[in-house]
């Protein structure tokens, strides 16, 4: 049976995700403390005892992390504070971290998590928060919201398990409404890593890396239907560059050979809706 793609409902499918509590015991520690460290775009740091997985002071220091210091270009680029009042629909995983923000200034928040993304740990972050959390899954059919749903659309990932970037694109079109704004977080090719091996190919680790990379080019082809695109480039820390470069302004370099790209465009006005075929 096909999906149907349905109009907004108050608090839809947040009541079909258990809420663990506070005192829940989380199974696998490695794979909760890779996606702490990952939300807080920080390298592991053993030396740091965290507090409890799940708990509100753990929420807490996630969020201190990601935007302090090296992190406080994140605000500012993905607009906590511009959308009061606006219809935010957030696609990917983490602990929420941004989309908790949109909900403090005011948004009306929406989720779309892929298939591996723990929404028992973003709803408890939401739920130390009094806020609520309105989750809909991620399907190959796409997106399960009716057309011009929303304002902004916030992306973190890109869903390649589920869904290619050709039909994502199409369906973050179809569910924005026009003059709607989209904002996407991803991982730069060109960082400063990527430039260090091409200059020490033999004394850079070369380990694997599972994480996508992609170009501001990239980017724009993959959102071709967007408008006023514009890619922004952020996040380095000092002790990633090489001692004799660690003089140069974090926000002058970091702008060159920085971790992440931000992406921003917009839906036209005068888009037409793409029509849904039937199955």
């Amino acid at each position: 049976m096909q999906e149907s793609f349905t109009e907004l409902e108050s608090e839809d499918y947040s009541a079909s995700i258990p809420f663990p509590g506070m005192n829940r015991t989380w199974g696998n520690q490695e794979l909760i403390n890779s996606i702490f460290w990952k939300e807080s775009l920080r390298k592991p740091n053993k030396e740091n005892e965290l507090p409890k997985a799940g708990s509100p002071e753990w929420f807490m220091q996630a969020e201190k992390l990601r935007y302090s210091h090296y992190g406080k270009w994140v605000p500012k680029l993905l607009e906590f504070n511009k959308h009061t009042g606006e219809r935010i629909l957030c696609i990917g995983s983490g602990l929420g971290t941004d989309w908790i923000q949109y909900a403090v200034n005011g948004a009306e928040v929406w989720a779309t998590t892929t298939k591996d993304a723990h929404d028992e740990l973003i709803r408890q972050n939401f739920q130390s928060r009094n806020l609520t959390f309105n989750l809909r899954k991620l399907s190959k059919q796409g997106i399960l919201f009716a057309n011009c749903s929303f304002d902004v659309v916030l992306l973190n990932d890109f869903c390649k398990e589920e869904i290619t970037h050709e039909h994502l694109s199409s369906e973050i079109q179809r569910v924005l409404k026009p003059g709607g704004k989209l904002l996407s977080l991803s991982q730069s090719l060109f960082n400063i890593s990527y430039f260090l091996k091409k200059v020490f190919p033999t004394i850079v680790n070369q380990k694997h890396q599972e994480t996508d990379f992609y170009t501001a080019t990239e980017l724009k082809n993959i959102f071709a239907f967007c408008q006023e695109s514009r890619v922004h480039k952020r996040h380095l820390q000092r002790n990633d560059l090489p001692p004799l470069f660690r003089w140069i302004p974090i926000p002058l370099i970091e702008r060159l050979v920085g971790k992440h790209l931000i992406f921003k465009g917009f839906k036209p006005l005068s888009q037409a809706i793409p029509i849904l075929q039937a199955a």
